[in-house]
């Protein structure tokens, strides 16, 4: 007997942030129940194909496998070769987990519509925390956590290299979170909210996403950086005298 094939009916609007939202949330429902059938056996590889498919369903940031005429194209973990500001000869490489790549006829990529970081149970950021203005000397100090793929992702967004990407998003999937760790979370994405909207402080950007699968309210919870209210975590309230604003 075959396996049940992965659905995807779900709605794909015109407006490609929309679509891009769909996608996310459709993803991590599907991720979330494969975890849970999967339990240990759960990998970060389960979940980036289950991303990329969700993303090619859409057919706003290219279809996978790829069509060598198509305006953008699918990629797993293409290396990113970044420019450190105030070091001319010193480039660092980044590896994100997804990429859509914008094709011409000279496959010189450069700016690309979309770029996706993810984890499965991320560790959220370190106690030790650096405040300094190069992000790369911060990913360096926080190793592997959602703080530092957030801050890769404002490179991969921000940055004046040649290659550089519309939107970023960073996802994460848990199984559960204990009341501190979700406080933690809270607290981490608030602060690189406010450094997200100090970096557009006339106008912020719509193009930096956190979406992760939120057991509190047991379905997934998507936060743009680029609003002005801070980040209040969906069923924090239960714990903490914590105001929840709509």
């Amino acid at each position: 007997m075959g396996g049940k094939i992965i659905d995807l009916k779900f709605n794909v609007p015109s407006n490609e942030i929309k679509a891009l939202e769909n996608a996310i949330k459709h993803a991590l429902e599907i991720a979330f129940k494969e975890k849970q059938v999967l339990k240990t056996a759960y990998t970060e590889e389960n979940l980036r194909y289950t991303v990329m498919l969700a993303i090619s369903y859409i057919n706003h940031f290219g279809t996978y496998p790829n069509d060598e005429h198509a305006d953008f194209h699918l990629c797993f973990q293409k290396q990113y070769h970044h420019q450190r500001a105030h070091k001319k000869n010193k480039k660092e490489t980044l590896i994100p987990d997804i990429v859509s790549l914008k094709s011409n006829r000279k496959k010189n990529y450069s700016v690309n519509p979309l770029v996706i970081e993810l984890k499965k149970d991320g560790r959220i950021a370190p106690e030790s925390r650096s405040i300094g203005k190069d992000l790369f000397e911060r990913i360096n100090q926080y190793s592997s956590c959602l703080e530092s793929d957030i801050l890769k992702t404002r490179i991969y967004i921000n940055n004046k290299d040649n290659f550089r990407f519309k939107y970023g998003v960073v996802i994460n999937l848990v199984s559960e979170i204990d009341p501190s760790h979700l406080r933690y979370l809270q607290e981490m994405l608030q602060r690189q909210q406010k450094e997200f909207r100090e970096e557009y402080s006339s106008k912020p950007k719509k193009n930096l996403l956190f979406a992760w699968y939120n057991t509190e309210i047991n379905k997934p919870e998507l936060i743009w950086l680029h609003q002005e209210k801070p980040v209040i975590l969906g069923g924090i309230e239960k714990y903490y005298n914590i105001e929840v604003i709509n």
